[in-house]
Order: C-alpha cells, then structure tokens, then sequence
C-alpha cells in the first residue's frame, strides 16, 4: 500500500466523522444514523463477508488450486455476487463474472482431479 493511498482513506474516514459530528450538532443525528451510518456499516460488513472471507476460508495452503474455493450459497448466486465460482476467477481472470457458472461446471471433473475445495455450502 503506498501513501496515496493511506491518506485517500484516512481522508475518507475524518470526512465521515466530521459529517457525523455536524449533523449530529446540526439536529439530524438519529436521520444520519438510520439513514447513512447503519446501513454503511451493514453494507460494508456483508460486502466483506462475501467478497473476501467467504471465498477464501478458511485458505490454509497456498497453490494455484488452493488459494480459494468452490461453495453453494442458500442465498444463491446473486446476493453472493457470484462469489461461489470465485475458484474460477483465481485459475482464469480473463472468464467475465457472468460466464463463470458454466466454466465452474465444465471445469468441475479437473477441480476434483486437483482436490480443490469445493464443499457443500456456507
């Protein structure tokens, strides 16, 4: 991470409190915590959770095969963003998200071949 990029976020994070502050002052400190503050911080967390936790748990080698996984989500493919072929994605960057599905299961005989992990869900 270089210093640009530090300081983007620090940025970022100082001009949220201070938002917080001069609308709490301001009279609308409950309006910004029900309306901008909990969803953020709601909308960040599940982002987190699907985008990097999930994918890679719980990711304890390292190797073309091993780095990520295979999963069926109860919730499906949409509210995961397609995060269950996430396996696909570390082997083949240049497959588009949409198309993934189908690579995942055209692939699927090499997965299990190369013992990857591909289990049954969350």
């Amino acid at each position: 991470i270089n210093k640009s990029t530090i300081n983007e976020h620090l940025y970022l994070y100082w001009f949220h409190w201070v938002a917080m502050i001069t609308l709490a002052w301001a009279g609308y400190g409950l309006v910004a915590l029900c309306v901008w503050w909990i969803p953020r911080m709601v909308g960040t967390g599940y982002l987190q959770i699907t985008l990097a936790w999930l994918p890679h748990k719980p990711m304890e080698e390292q190797g073309r095969y091993k780095d990520t996984r295979g999963w069926r989500a109860m919730t499906g493919t949409i509210l995961t963003q397609g995060m269950e072929y996430h396996i696909i994605h570390h082997l083949y960057p240049g497959i588009p998200l949409h198309r993934t599905p189908d690579a995942f299961r055209d692939m699927r005989p090499i997965l299990v071949e190369k013992e990857c992990v591909l289990d049954g869900g969350i």
